[in-house]
């Protein structure tokens, strides 16, 4: 069970922290392992987007979205194991991560009521921003973009499995469209001051 649970700890803290990043040689490569799977988690959204517009196979909306999830996890396991960190792939994770909530959003927009359009609109506002700020190359945003993200997907998904497999609202899509704004607010204050302050020492 010790084992077991060291191993959890060290991988949790690799993901979010990513306590070896200074180890590893950051490439110009294009074509690894850990790129494919992110391109896997950016091709299961382009599905998952398709699923929820056109209404195919939407019981199966839950299964292809936490694929896209995985990717998040597998790629930084891949890159790790065979040092496959590059520069395209980190561009790459960041837009995959970015894509995966815009869809959550979208798909919440389309099956909510109105009241969660205030919360999705304030997401994909701020939620632009940080990623204009991460884009600039001024901000480190890894362990709370990291866990903001996974917030994020986790909220969502309740929402999206709710809707999709229960039939059934236990939770309100309100309250927690809500709870994904109040995480990318708290994160929009925290960064801001931090880009503008490097930003001028630039």
């Amino acid at each position: 069970m010790k084992k077991l649970y060291n191993r959890a700890k060290t991988f949790i803290c690799d993901r979010f922290i990513a306590r070896h990043a200074h180890t590893f040689t950051v490439s110009d490569k294009i074509v690894t392992r850990a790129n494919a799977v992110t391109a896997l988690g950016v091709a299961a959204t382009t599905f998952y987007i398709f699923q929820f517009w056109y209404g195919f196979l939407v019981v199966l909306i839950p299964v292809v979205i936490l694929i896209a999830f995985k990717s998040d996890c597998w790629d930084g396991v891949l890159a790790d194991k065979y040092n496959e960190h590059t520069k395209i792939g980190k561009k790459m994770d960041i837009f995959r991560d970015r894509y995966i909530t815009v869809a959550l959003l979208m798909n919440i927009w389309m099956i909510g009521d109105s009241r969660v359009c205030l919360p999705v609109l304030i997401v994909m506002g701020l939620e632009t921003v940080l990623w204009m700020y991460s884009e600039g190359g001024n901000l480190s945003v890894h362990i709370i973009e990291k866990a903001r993200s996974t917030a994020h997907w986790i909220v969502g998904y309740l929402v999206i499995v709710q809707y999709y497999w229960i039939g059934s609202t236990f939770v309100s899509s309100f309250f927690l469209t809500w709870m994904m704004a109040l995480l990318s607010i708290a994160a929009y204050f925290y960064y801001t001051p931090r880009y503008l302050k490097r930003g001028e020492g630039e």
